[in-house]
């Protein structure tokens, strides 16, 4: 019996948890060919035991439309439903509390703890109205629901602090040039494109290096 394959064909079908589980396994071992078996296994929920009957050409095309998913930058997502509960994107980073500050400054350059961090930058809605909206208090204790967050929120929000930190940068960089005299700060674009089965995900962990960076 052929196993059933159900490929995510967005990042909103991987969850956070899963893509832990994946880098686990990546630092295990990076053979090209056990990343290929672990991500049909992670992301496509097919036992062990299955893989083993699916054709050896498809296998590598399924990894590589997974791979695909993580190849661009991803554009910030306001709000996601996770368990009947609509989640928001904390709308005001300037007034977040000192626990909640060192949370996200702790957690968000670690992937095995990054649902801490998650779990500040997003939480249940409240008092929508008129395109304004609130979140619950903050609540450590419930960080471990944010491991069910689908990843296009998850690298959305990485994306957006990291270009802010860079657009943050780069003005005061050209404000400074301006006061001295010399020609405008240009900063390295973002973009790059994966090479090879799997590695544009390494562009997520390029990403949040560059963003630890710019935070210290």
């Amino acid at each position: 019996m052929k196993a059933k394959l159900n490929v995510p064909t967005d990042l909103s079908e991987i969850t956070l948890e899963q893509y832990q589980r994946f880098l686990k396994a990546q630092e295990s071992n990076d053979d090209e060919h056990f990343l290929e078996y672990k991500a049909i296994e992670i992301f496509c929920h097919v036992p062990e035991e299955k893989i083993k009957s699916i054709a050896a050409h498809s296998v590598t095309e399924i990894a590589n439309k997974i791979s695909k998913l993580f190849a661009n930058e991803t554009e910030l997502v306001r709000f996601f439903t996770l368990n009947g509960k609509e989640f928001g994107f904390i709308p005001d980073l300037d007034n977040m509390s000192f626990g909640e500050y060192i949370d996200v400054d702790t957690y968000l350059s670690d992937w095995t703890n990054i649902h801490y961090a998650m779990n500040v930058l997003y939480r249940p809605t409240s008092h929508k109205k008129a395109g304004r909206y609130d979140l619950v208090e903050y609540d450590m204790e419930q960080r471990d629901r944010a491991l069910q967050m689908p990843m296009d929120a998850v690298l959305g929000s990485i994306f957006f602090l990291f270009n802010l930190r860079k657009d943050l940068l780069k003005t005061t960089l050209n404000s400074l040039a301006d006061q001295i005299g010399i020609q405008q700060v240009h900063l390295p674009h973002l973009d790059r494109n994966g090479d090879g089965t799997l590695r544009s995900m390494d562009l997520v962990k390029e990403t949040l290096n560059e963003l630890t960076i710019s935070l210290k």
